[in-house]
Formats: structure tokens, sequence, C-alpha cells
């Protein structure tokens, strides 16, 4: 499971911030830094006097972003930009970027998801408040790209009893796509793993370099880089222990087997040059011998010696 951490809006409009949080994430374990491009007048209307005020206080301009992007390039940090309208994704598309996130205010936009089908590779897409015919609908747009499905309970913090994490198999089961989950919970030790248990290939969550500071947005379910890189050790330890999802009889299992399973022994005398029939045997612990799943071999073989009650069975025992 890949981490990928979600700087939002948390650094306030400051540039500088969000480049000492990208490096800072990228250090603790982050895979991935995502960060909300938008190009202020095309993404939210004036007229919204409650959102509008918030926005104009975190809207980076075009040549910001692109420092930040190049920036990014020259540190190695794989940023993962969530468009949030058509001058951002046209930008992000001039910069390069193959693969792109899209907010969940965007799963309805029909026309939207179909320019980022034709522009972009991949796409993390967000369904928090979409029911299951209109994430069927967005997929059925996006057919030309790689989706991965972002699952997350959009309330701050997220209780336990909310988590839901069974949709994941759900989703995986419906959409046969990749999924991720974004978790907006405070419990940063379990809840990745059991999301990970689920099948999630990604997991995201909000990172600050202040979690006390409550004048930065998100600041609730915002992880340190510190907290960040328990959680990426921590999820790195476990991964090995999910293995395949097929598997062969490892070397150690089979002499397991040998030593455990039980063998065909017989439950009386017999004499060389006797057939064994199926009356004369038993299933019995026993190191050695024939192993119970091959009494077809056995049955009508002549024996090539006397052999005791009891005795487990071996091929060099029949002719």
């Amino acid at each position: 499971m890949k981490v990928i951490a979600e700087t939002a809006s948390n650094h306030m409009g400051e540039l500088p911030y969000l480049k000492e949080l990208s490096i800072s994430s990228k250090d603790a374990g982050a895979d991935l830094i995502t960060v909300q491009v938008l190009d202020l007048e095309a993404f939210v209307t004036p007229y919204d006097k409650l959102s509008y005020p918030n926005f104009v206080k975190v809207a980076f301009s075009q040549k910001e972003w692109i420092n930040y992007f190049e920036w990014c390039n020259s540190k190695s940090i794989n940023v993962l930009p969530c468009i949030l309208d058509y001058p951002s994704a046209k930008m992000c598309i001039e910069q390069g970027f193959s693969s792109v996130k899209i907010h969940a205010s965007d799963i309805v936009n029909i026309n939207f998801l179909k320019y980022v089908n034709t522009n972009f590779d991949k796409v993390f897409l967000e369904f928090g408040g979409a029911d299951l015919k209109e994430i069927s609908t967005a997929l059925s747009v996006l057919k030309s790209t790689e989706v991965v499905l972002l699952y997350g309970f959009n309330a701050y913090p997220t209780k336990i009893e909310n988590q839901n994490l069974n949709f994941l198999k759900t989703l995986n089961y419906l959409f046969s796509c990749k999924t991720g989950f974004c978790d907006h919970s405070i419990n940063n030790e379990f809840i990745p793993l059991l999301a990970m248990a689920k099948g999630a290939s990604y997991l995201e969550k909000h990172v600050t370099l202040d979690s006390k500071n409550e004048d930065r947005f998100d600041w609730q379910v915002s992880v340190e880089p510190s907290e960040l890189k328990k959680m990426a050790m921590q999820i790195k330890e476990y991964l090995p222990s999910f293995g395949d999802p097929f598997r062969e009889v490892s070397d150690s299992e089979k002499q397991f087997r040998k030593l455990v399973y039980k063998k065909l022994v017989l439950n009386k005398d017999k004499k060389e040059s006797e057939k064994i029939l199926e009356g004369d045997l038993e299933i019995k612990r026993s190191i050695e011998g024939i192993e119970s799943t091959q009494i077809n071999t056995l049955l009508n073989k002549v024996l090539n010696k006397d052999l005791p009650k009891g005795t487990p069975i071996a091929y060099s025992d029949i002719i």
C-alpha cells in the first residue's frame, strides 16, 4: 500500500510552507504528495460569500504553481495534482502530468470527466457523497484511463463506527479497479492497517507542520511528519504479511506435512505376495509411510515381504 500525503489547503496560500510540508512528507515516507490546484475565478463564484473568502486565502497563481512543480521535480517529489477546474487541468497537462486526482465535487461533472479522460493516463477519483449509480456513471466516462477509487467518510474527524471499511471490498467486487482509503480519523495506528487488510492500494492522510494550529485548514485530522513517518513505517512492516492471492506449498510446509499428516498402515498381518485391499488399511499418524491421499496407488498392489499389523506402508514394500 502506497501512502499519499494530502496537503489540501493546510498551506494557507504560503508557498514556502507548502514546499517545507512537501519535502518533510516525502522524507517521512510518503509516496505521493497531493495538492489542490485551483484557478480562483474558474473554481468558485464570488457570490458564495461563505466559501469565496476562504479560497482567496489559499489560492496560488499559475506562476506560483509552476514554481512549485519545478521545485518538486528538482527534489524528486512525486506530486499528484488534484485539479479543480479547466485552467488548472490545462496547466497540469502542459506541465507533463499523466496522473491527477479528481475531487468528489466533480464526480458528477460529466464534461469535466470527459476532458480528464482524454488527457490523463491515471485518475484518482474521490466520490464522497456519491451513490453507486453515480460512481458507475463516472467510471463509464473515464473508460480510457486507469482509475483508482478513493473512498473515505467525509467527517472531521471520522468516528470508528463510521469508517465502514468493508465497503472497500464491495468497490473492488463491483468495479474491478484499485481502491484507496482517505483516512480522516485520528487513529493513525490501526485504521491504515485495517484499510490495507481490506485491499486498499493507497492510504491518503492529511498532513501539516503543526497539528495544534487551528488557524490552518483541516488541522483536526492532519498529522505531522513524525506521525506520518511512524504510519508509513508500520504499513511497510506489515505489508509483506499479506503475500499473494495464490500460493504454492512452501518447503517448510512440505516438511510439516511429512511430519504430521497421517499415513496408510496395515490393520492386520499381511504375507508376501498378498494383495493390499482397502479393508487392510487404516489411517494413523506416522512420519514414515505413504500419505493417506495416495490410497489408490496402493490398492491391489502385491507385497514383496511379510508385514505385521500397524506397519506404515512404503512404496519399497510393494511390487
